[in-house]
């Protein structure tokens, strides 16, 4: 077995829907984690999104068709999303939480069968907030917290290879800060209800993709959804979806 890591970029803002009815204000609510809460891609729709992506490309076999699939597609789960930044050098920054990032570390144990020791744990109230970059002098102001300091963990974005145009931070809780959700239209409706809310989850956010796959994964299958951008979830054809996939590589 062998465990095939991506990261899961998000070029515009996506919306995986849950399905499910509510009883909040906004109408249509993006797909949580039943236990982190936190957004995510479910494995339906991952699979679903990529047997779409490589139709009539010969890969029918590792989806299933009349038999089992060959390869297995996880749930992407998210670990960074963007934060405004309210004082400081930039007008955003892409913040994760240390139950996204202990997560990511569960299968890089599962990956490589050896244990890290790079957990995180951040002591104090739940909006704590601490850069991941190797910045010389911090002066963030990230949704009006103030940035207390740098964290113990200086490899996470050298590991992930994460673009160092940006800024990372790290806050006990991605929860505590709402979806952005956008008002509606539903065309044709007489009855003056057409308005309607939805939650959406904002461009730039990464999520973190595993297929396992019997052995080394095909590489022109792997070749094909890294190379080329994959559309996940609904709303399409208003642009939203739109990811590219990049493989991390772990010893």
């Amino acid at each position: 077995m062998k465990v095939n890591l991506f990261l899961v970029r998000c070029l515009t803002n996506l919306h995986v829907g849950s399905g499910e009815s509510n009883f909040s204000i906004i109408d249509n609510e993006v797909e949580k984690d039943a236990v982190t809460g936190l957004p995510v891609i479910n494995a339906s729709g991952v699979k679903g999104a990529l047997r779409v992506f490589l139709k009539g490309k010969g890969f029918d076999a590792y989806f299933g068709d009349n038999a089992q699939g060959t390869y297995k597609f996880l749930s992407a789960n998210l670990l960074f999303r963007p934060l405004r930044v309210s004082e400081g050098n930039c007008s955003f920054v892409l913040a994760t939480c240390p139950e996204a990032i202990n997560n990511l570390y569960d299968l890089l144990e599962m990956m490589n069968k050896r244990k890290y020791d790079n957990r995180i744990k951040l002591d104090g109230n739940d909006m704590v907030i601490k850069c991941l970059n190797k910045l010389s002098e911090i002066n963030l102001s990230v949704e009006g917290f103030k940035c207390s300091g740098n964290t113990d963990d200086k490899g996470l974005l050298e590991k992930l290879k994460l673009s160092k145009d940006y800024q990372y931070v790290i806050i006990n809780n991605m929860n505590e800060f709402a979806l952005p959700v956008i008002a509606r239209n539903k065309v044709g409706d007489s009855n003056n209800n057409n308005l309607w809310y939805e939650e959406f989850v904002p461009h730039h956010s990464i999520f973190i993709l595993p297929i396992i796959t019997p052995e080394d994964m095909d590489i022109r299958f792997k070749k094909l959804i890294t190379e080329d951008y994959v559309q996940f979830g609904g709303n399409a054809s208003v642009g939203y979806g739109i990811c590219k996939l990049e493989e991390i590589n772990y010893e």
